[in-house]
């Protein structure tokens, strides 16, 4: 009777709504992750620590420094070094760091402080000359004058800035590609400015054929840094997987604003 008033007023009757799916199981999710973790390493891109570039070692502003242009101030070409992308063998940059304590009471995480820790370490490669070590001797005179035991006043020549850049190797999606050099993908940049010298290290004379490897170590203090990524980064996209991006964080994956930025305006340190 129900259905013949239902159908006389042209109004249909909805389908039953199925009933929910059962919750999956952590039995069923370890079968799953068996199933998938394989597939998902295979495809996953490892990091690559060597592929970096750093340069634009100078103490001026003009990125085309070294070049021989007329609009590079020539007290600025002299405290240069433009061979440093040839040279430079590791640069260790500092991460912010967060220290918390717990509640007496609630015993929850309680922030206490942060810091931005503003050394970095380079490491160079040196040659018979000493020219690594000659350049941060003749730098570091730019603030201390051994020979009177007096600092020298104004900043002409005291710091420097420094570049770099992380980048991979990626293919054109086409099918060209398969005979095609890849092409370069910039990852992320680091701007570094403000740079002065700590330390460079020690004069060493070994007789030991070992020793004429080593690298230079130097630290310096630095003012300002830029953490930078890229717009068109070619985002790491794992096969059957889903829609995850292991590459975002946050909202957009942005680590919320405070280190990460898409343009050149964000400044930690």
């Amino acid at each position: 009777m129900t259905e013949d008033i239902a159908e006389e007023d042209g109004v249909e009757t909805p389908p039953p709504t199925p009933p929910p799916a059962p919750a999956p199981t952590m039995k069923d999710i370890i079968h799953g992750f068996q199933g998938d973790v394989v597939d998902y390493l295979y495809d996953m891109e490892p990091q690559s620590q060597n592929l970096f570039w750093a340069g634009y070692f100078n103490c001026g502003d003009n990125e085309k420094f070294g070049l021989p242009i007329n609009n590079t101030p020539r007290e600025n070409r002299w405290h240069g070094f433009i061979n440093a992308p040839f040279r430079i063998t590791k640069v260790s940059i500092p991460l912010p760091k967060m220290q918390m304590d717990a509640h007496p009471v609630l015993r929850i995480p309680m922030f206490k402080d942060i810091s931005f820790p503003q050394e970095i370490t380079i490491e160079w490669k040196e040659d018979v000359y000493h020219s690594v070590q000659k350049y941060h001797a003749d730098w570091f005179g730019r603030w201390y004058n051994r020979q009177y035991d007096v600092l020298r006043c104004g900043v002409q020549g005291k710091f420097r800035r420094l570049t770099v850049v992380a980048y991979n190797f990626v293919n054109i999606s086409n099918i060209s590609s398969f005979i095609n050099t890849p092409d370069v993908q910039p990852i992320m940049r680091f701007d570094i400015g403000g740079l002065a010298p700590l330390e460079f290290g020690d004069m060493n004379f070994d007789v030991s054929a070992d020793q004429n490897d080593q690298l230079v170590s130097c630290k310096y203090k630095f003012g300002k840094l830029w953490w930078t990524y890229y717009d068109n980064i070619q985002y790491w996209k794992p096969t059957g997987i889903g829609n995850e991006n292991p590459n975002t964080s946050g909202e957009a994956g942005r680590l919320s604003g405070l280190l990460v930025s898409n343009n050149y305006n964000k400044a930690i340190g």
